[in-house]
């Protein structure tokens, strides 16, 4: 005995009306990029704290330059933890690796040791 073989499938039906224009079309399934370049964005920021840090820190307002310094360590390690998590899931990679690296050799701590053994 053989088989029966299945319908044919039929051809859309044409429809002479387009799709309407505020149709939702499917999100691309593209690779995503934002958490590196988070990490990015944190780094950069911990850069421009510890340069406003500074610049406050020269007329002798030291209260509020530890506050900044100490809030560009916070974006500092933010940004060092979010940047190595998307080297390993692969999201945002290279923006990632240049994030870890300002995060590493921007910090305030590691800038303060760095200059002190050159003394």
């Amino acid at each position: 005995m053989s088989e029966p073989h299945p319908a044919p499938v039929s051809e859309p039906e044409f429809s002479a009306d387009p799709a309407p224009a505020d149709a939702a079309a499917p999100a691309p399934s593209g690779p995503r990029r934002w958490p590196g370049r988070l990490a990015l964005v944190l780094a950069l920021g911990m850069v421009v704290a510890v340069g406003v840090a500074l610049a406050i820190d020269g007329p002798g307002n030291y209260e509020a330059a530890t506050i900044v310094a100490t809030v560009a360590i916070g974006l500092s390690g933010v940004g060092l933890l979010l940047g190595i998590l998307s080297v390993f899931t692969g999201y945002g990679r290279g923006a990632a690796i240049a994030a870890i690296v300002i995060a590493v050799l921007g910090n305030p701590l590691v800038l303060l040791y760095g200059l002190g053994m050159l003394q």
